[in-house]
């Protein structure tokens, strides 16, 4: 009974016996991808039961997730079932928990705007994370508790291991993507020299802090340049680990409150990285036509593309991240707020976050300046998908999501993932079909291998 509980919630449901007589088990009975140079929806073989409402331009994503969790569970031996049973019957009182905190926190807004009970989104949220491995507060995250999207929970890539983090990890494998290549995306410092090598606009490196010690161009205080200063973990995500030191004159800079020489700032960087290795570089700022985006910290747009087996680069989804308040950094995560953004026009959409902003998930308006956001043409688009693009050819990498900014130099790289989140694709304006596309060419294009397969 506990195998039958385990799979009817965590585990996808196996496809129709007709679909899987005398088909080999790595291969998928799948339309083959359409020519990659049209947009056009590709065509799709007739669905019934619960793919019946699933869209076309998702259905190769379902079937590669459901087939990669299908095998996972079929390979994997007993004892490891009953030790992912235990774990999961473990999570249930600490979903509870944390799902009647996160209703606490957030649920009155959602009913307010959406008409969803709190009562209903605790019971969503208890399925949810226990259906999918992800947390409580996610049901939010991914603004799940929209009844349109409600609808089509169980059709939609999520951040967790048994989704679309295992589903990009098992792409990486078999499309043989080496460390180097992902260790230079994820080392700031790797990215900056890889960048320079293949002369791509980024922020130069002041200074480089690894274990109490400092290299690179301002190692000395006395380099340190009189200009607002960033520091970030060298291999940082989410903007955590960030913090800006503002230029006060008179060789100083603030933080907190707090007041630094220059060698007071320089022993407080080499203390930090001690516990991780950090990065310092100038503090940027938008570009006077992107300053109504942000509250005054740096707002970047993250650009995700795809290259396909014929090797030409292809984007498939883009936002616009903006800082609110106090903010130092854009992550919605930290407070800020994401737009998305149409492939062609470069028009704006309205921005959602992830926490409530001035009471609300939604916003029209940007917060803090009031600038209108949906409709409004993003200024320089086609340079930001030209840069993002050209940035692709330089890593052996089947998908990346780029941070692009503008600033008064131009547009600059700040980094790229490998590994990125899943949250824009649940947004409708995205075009899901390109990333279904890419990542099905690429599937069936590459053979699976043992390491691929067990991961």
């Amino acid at each position: 009974p506990y195998t039958t509980l385990f799979r009817s919630i965590v585990c996808a449901p196996r496809p129709a016996r007709s679909a899987r007589l005398g088909c080999p088990r790595q291969v998928l009975l799948l339309p083959a991808p359409p020519a990659m140079q049209n947009d056009t929806p590709p065509s799709a073989p007739t669905a019934t039961g619960q793919d019946a409402d699933l869209p076309p331009l998702h259905r190769p994503l379902h079937e590669w997730r459901r087939q990669l969790r299908r095998e996972q569970w079929e390979r994997a031996s007993w004892r490891t079932k009953l030790w992912w049973m235990r774990q999961w019957l473990r999570r249930v009182p600490t979903v509870v928990r944390d799902a009647r905190r996160a209703v606490q926190q957030h649920g009155r807004h959602v009913a307010d705007a959406h008409g969803v009970s709190q009562p209903r989104q605790f019971v969503q949220q208890c399925y949810f994370a226990l259906r999918y491995d992800t947390s409580p507060l996610s049901y939010y995250t991914y603004r799940v508790y929209r009844p349109e999207r409600w609808a089509r929970v169980d059709t939609l890539p999520y951040d967790s291991w048994t989704s679309h983090g295992r589903m990009i990890r098992v792409l990486n494998l078999r499309t043989g993507a080496s460390p180097n290549e992902r260790a230079a995306l994820d080392d700031k410092r790797q990215f900056s020299a890889r960048c320079a090598q293949h002369n791509l606009p980024t922020p130069s490196v002041l200074a480089s802090f690894d274990d109490g010690t400092a290299c690179g161009p301002c190692a000395s205080p006395a380099d340190l340049p009189p200009a607002d200063l960033f520091a970030k973990p060298r291999d940082g995500k989410q903007g955590r680990g960030a913090a800006k030191y503002v230029y006060a004159g008179q060789g100083c800079w603030t933080n907190a409150d707090t007041t630094y020489d220059a060698a007071g700032l320089m022993n407080r960087l080499k203390r930090r990285s001690e516990g991780e290795p950090l990065l310092l570089q100038r503090a940027l700022r938008n570009a006077s036509s992107w300053r109504p985006f942000t509250s005054g910290s740096l707002a970047t747009v993250r650009l995700m593309t795809g290259r396909l087996p014929g090797g030409s680069i292809l984007p498939f989804g883009a936002k616009l991240r903006m800082p609110t308040g106090n903010a130092i950094v854009d992550n919605t995560s930290a407070g800020g707020i994401a737009s998305q953004i149409n492939l062609q026009s470069g028009l704006l959409g309205p921005a959602v976050s992830i926490k409530p902003v001035n009471g609300r998930f939604t916003h029209e308006l940007h917060p803090d300046t009031e600038h209108p956001l949906p409709g409004t043409a993003l200024p320089h688009w086609s340079n930001v998908v030209d840069l993002g693009c050209r940035a692709h050819d330089a890593f052996d990498i089947v998908t990346i999501a780029w941070d692009i900014a503008l600033t008064p130099d131009g547009l600059t790289l700040l980094e790229g993932n490998c590994s990125w989140s899943a949250h824009p694709l649940l947004v409708p304006e995205i075009r899901l079909r390109r990333y279904a596309r890419v990542y099905d060419a690429w599937m069936r294009t590459c053979p699976p291998t043992r390491c691929s397969a067990n991961r």
